[in-house]
C-alpha cells in the first residue's frame, strides 16, 4: 500500500499500480500486462536462531515467551538410588522469577514442599522418575501461583547416585 501511494505521488497512473495480498503472486506478461493471480506462495515471519533459519518451532517460541514473561524455576533433588533417600537439601535456581536472597522464606517453603512431594511420590513411583518429576512440577506450579500469582517455567531435576 505504501509503495502504491508513493508511485501515485510521483505521477504513476493509478491503473498501472497493483497491490497484492501477502503471498499473492503478481504476473507480468511479455507485453507488460500486470495482473494478480490466484496462486499464493508461503510467506510470513522467518525466525533466525543461531545458525538455523526458519527452524524455530512454535513450542520453542512458546517456551521462550513463558521464560521471558514469568522466568524459570529449577528444582534439583539428589537421591540415593538404593535407599530412595534425599541426600542433600533440594537445590533451587531461579532466573527472571524471584531474587532468592530477598525471598528466603519462599525458597525454604519450596524446598520443604519438594521434599514432601518427593517422599509422597517416591513410594508410589519408585521406578518412574519421570512421574516423580511431573508431581514435583505440578506441586510447585500450584504453590508458586498461590504465593506469587506468577507461573514460571518449572524444571524439576532428579539425580540418582
Amino acid at each position: 500500500m505504501v509503495n502504491d501511494r508513493l508511485a501515485q505521488s510521483i505521477g504513476v497512473d493509478p491503473n498501472k499500480c497493483i497491490v497484492g495480498a501477502d503471498g499473492q503472486v503478481i504476473e507480468i506478461t511479455a507485453d507488460g500486462h500486470v495482473q494478480t493471480t490466484r496462486e499464493k506462495v508461503p510467506c510470513g515471519y522467518v525466525m533466525v536462531d543461531g545458525l538455523g533459519v526458519g527452524d524455530v518451532g512454535n513450542i520453542v517460541l512458546r517456551d521462550r515467551q513463558a521464560m521471558a514473561t514469568d522466568g524459570i524455576f529449577i528444582a534439583i533433588v539428589t537421591i540415593d538410588r538404593s535407599t530412595g533417600r534425599i541426600l542433600t537439601s533440594p537445590d533451587i535456581i531461579s532466573r527472571g522469577f524471584i531474587y532468592m536472597r530477598e525471598n528466603e522464606t519462599l525458597v525454604s517453603e519450596a524446598r520443604q514442599l519438594i521434599r514432601d512431594l518427593f517422599i509422597q511420590n517416591y513410594r508410589r513411583s519408585r521406578d518412574d522418575v519421570g512421574e516423580i518429576r511431573n508431581q514435583i512440577r505440578d506441586g510447585l506450579t500450584k504453590f508458586l501461583k498461590e504465593k506469587t500469582e506468577r507461573e514460571p517455567m518449572i524444571i524439576p531435576v532428579v539425580i540418582q547416585v
